[in-house]
């Protein structure tokens, strides 16, 4: 799978492509895809907590959400990444957020 952007290297768990991009290329690590997705969703979503300790400490919004409303907490729980949730809580996930559904 080839690792184009900030998204895809949280998604796969690339975290020298991701480093690279936002050390070298400068990206932004507080901004959505095209879809509203962030990249500490995806990491979140497939529990690499080390990516999403990275990510956060480069200026991810912890509490961010999508266009449904929905943080990365929502997306570790969906996936039941239990790592990835320790990690949000630990950075200050509210577990009270709700999406659009109020989930």
């Amino acid at each position: 799978v080839p690792i184009i952007d900030v998204f895809s290297a949280s998604v796969y768990g690339d975290f020298a492509m991701l480093r690279k991009y936002v050390e070298e290329d400068g990206v932004s690590l507080s901004q959505p895809d095209g879809n509203g997705y962030y990249a500490l969703q995806w990491a979140a979503l497939n529990n690499f907590p080390d990516i999403v300790q990275y990510i956060i400490e480069r200026g991810g919004d912890v509490n961010a959400k999508d266009n449904a409303g929905q943080t990365a907490l929502h997306w570790a729980a969906v996936r039941g990444s239990i790592n990835a949730s320790e990690v949000l809580l630990k950075n200050g996930a509210r577990v009270e957020a709700a999406d659009v559904n109020g989930y």
